[in-house]
C-alpha cells in the first residue's frame, strides 16, 4: 500500500476508550491487617469497629475529591502521600497513597497537638454524602430474639 491509496474501511476497526476520571470511579482501601488489628485494639471494641468501617467505607468516598482528574496505571516518580484523621478522635491520623483505583493505608500515627489543616480526610463527620455510618445497634436489634416488652 502507498501513501496515497485510500484505506479500505473494511481492514480498520473503531477503538473508543475511556478514560477513568474521579467522578465515575469506585476507589478501594487496602490495609496491612496489623494496622486493622491496631485500629480494632486501639479502642473500645465498637469504636473499633466503627473506625474500621470508616476507613473501608467512608475513605473512597471522601478521596474522590481529591483524587487527580486523570488516573495513572503506575505510580510515576513521586506518590502523593495523603493524610488523614477521625472527627471523633483527632489525635488519632493516618497516611494512605493512592495507585491506580486502590487506596494504600501505610501507617496510623498519634499527635496530640493536632493541626486539621495538615489533614486532607476527616473521616467520621456524618457529612460524607453517600456513606451510611455503621450503627452497631442496628445489628443487635436485628439479631436480639428476646420477647419485646
Amino acid at each position: 500500500m502507498s501513501i496515497n491509496e485510500p484505506i479500505d474501511t473494511s481492514k480498520v476497526s473503531m477503538v473508543s476508550v475511556t478514560c477513568a476520571t474521579t467522578s465515575d470511579t469506585t476507589f478501594t482501601v487496602s490495609m496491612h491487617p496489623d494496622l486493622v488489628d491496631e485500629l480494632d485494639e486501639g479502642f473500645s471494641p465498637m469504636d473499633g469497629i466503627v473506625s474500621i468501617d470508616e476507613m473501608f467505607n467512608e475513605l473512597p468516598l471522601l478521596h474522590r475529591a481529591l483524587a487527580p482528574t486523570r488516573l495513572r496505571k503506575r505510580a510515576g516518580h513521586k506518590l502523593k502521600v495523603y493524610r488523614g484523621c477521625y472527627d471523633w478522635y483527632r489525635s488519632l491520623g493516618f497516611s494512605y497513597v493512592q495507585l491506580g483505583t486502590t487506596l494504600h493505608v501505610l501507617e496510623l500515627w498519634y499527635n496530640e497537638n493536632r493541626n486539621l489543616d495538615d489533614v486532607d480526610v476527616i473521616l467520621g463527620t456524618r457529612q460524607t454524602e453517600g456513606y451510611k455510618p455503621f450503627d452497631p445497634m442496628a445489628d443487635v436489634a436485628a439479631t436480639d430474639d428476646r420477647p419485646s416488652e
